[in-house]
């Protein structure tokens, strides 16, 4: 992102082709709202750190709201929001009750080469 014209330049031709494209760590370093209207993204996503900095209950009450407000975010901006790092049910129900859909972490799953995975879907398929 050291030149911004180029960097938007790519993302649209990565779109332009049907790929999809993320920002990462929203929220941190320089993943600001800035990006949002400089670059053509789809998704947003949460970054771990919001997800785990967690109380016995659950996501901290401070970050609560700020989970909520990035998913009101993307909505207004038709994103998808994805949270990253979630590893307990806890968190899943947490962060549906906040209203975010999408979650990615070792809560469904240890992370996996293309092929582990493929050979993981053909065994549910055949099921």
């Amino acid at each position: 992102m050291t030149n911004p014209e180029h960097s938007a330049y790519m993302l649209q031709a990565l779109r332009n082709l049907g790929s999809g494209t993320a920002l990462d760590d929203f929220g941190t370093g320089h993943s600001s709202l800035s990006y949002l209207h400089r670059f053509p993204f789809d998704t947003i996503k949460i970054p771990a750190a919001f997800v785990k900095m967690s109380d016995d209950n659950g996501i901290a009450h401070t970050r609560a709201p700020i989970i909520k407000a990035v998913v009101g975010l993307a909505a207004d901006l038709d994103l998808m929001v994805i949270a990253e790092g979630v590893e307990t049910l806890d968190e899943i129900e947490r962060l549906r009750q906040l209203n975010c859909r999408y979650a990615q972490g070792f809560a469904f799953g240890a992370a996996m080469t293309g092929a582990e995975f493929g050979k993981k879907l053909a065994a549910q398929l055949a099921r």
